[in-house]
């Protein structure tokens, strides 16, 4: 997987957390839908038609798959600071950070630097290119023969 591919999995696996935590933040103070408060979990049949055990269940689908999405992140951060790492100047690691990890447009990023939309588009692009010829490079180390 190039960088460009792994850069834009990054991103949308950030996004899809958010949306999930959102989710989950529309839950009561205890920790459970909105509509299962006052019940007793323990004694609630699971796959039953009771709408009260299907909340709770969705509920529990989503802290699972939260869990699970936050466990991926985790090992996707290393190879992300790794191009971050790689990157020329502040502007690039700025635009990394913004873009992928914090999930802004191209006009947020644009506004910030004090330059058109268009540009930090191009920007980023020429990014992605730049770390993909890097990792090729790196990748493909030749050795020299010793001069004797």
């Amino acid at each position: 997987m190039n960088n460009a591919t792994f850069l834009k999995q990054y991103r949308e696996t950030i996004q899809e957390l958010r949306v999930m935590e959102r989710q989950l933040s529309l839950s009561g103070t205890t920790g459970r839908p909105a509509g299962a408060r006052t019940c007793r979990y323990d004694s609630m049949p699971h796959g039953t038609n009771d709408s009260i055990s299907a909340a709770i269940q969705q509920q529990e689908g989503l802290e699972d798959a939260v869990h699970a999405l936050q466990a991926e992140l985790a090992t996707m951060e290393e190879r992300f600071s790794t191009l971050v790492a790689h990157a020329r100047n502040y502007r690039e690691r700025y635009i990394l950070r913004q873009y992928y990890q914090l999930c802004l447009t191209d006009s947020q990023i644009a506004e910030y630097l004090d330059i058109s939309t268009r540009h930090a588009n191009r920007l980023r692009t020429e990014l992605l290119a730049h770390l993909d010829n890097t990792s090729t490079m790196s990748a493909a180390v030749v050795v020299c023969p010793s001069a004797s």
